[in-house]
């Protein structure tokens, strides 16, 4: 199961939940991610309503995990934000160690 596929269903599950839908809204993430071999967390709030949704939030997980989400939303800014014939950037990066 892709991440953004996971990010999509719980964003329009949690932007019509309320606090009664828990289970339901539950049932859908896990049946999104039965069959990925790893392990997920994840915590979302909805800033309109307050109300929020958490699966093992509060679980340590390793940077190199959560660094993606902060690139990958800075690159899909940027990509947003340029010009409307397209991107006028380009982007690259290397890995160090």
């Amino acid at each position: 199961m892709r991440p953004l596929s996971i990010l999509f269903v719980l964003s329009t599950a949690l932007a019509t939940a309320q606090s009664d839908k828990h289970d339901q809204l539950d049932q859908r993430v896990q049946a999104a991610i039965t069959g990925f071999k790893g392990t997920v967390s994840l915590y979302a709030k909805n800033l309109d309503t307050g109300e929020s949704y958490g699966l093992r939030e509060n679980e340590r997980v390793p940077t190199a995990s959560t660094i993606k989400l902060a690139i990958m939303a800075t690159v899909f800014d940027a990509i947003a934000h340029s010009a409307p014939s397209g991107p006028t950037k380009s982007y690259s990066t290397t890995a160090t160690r």
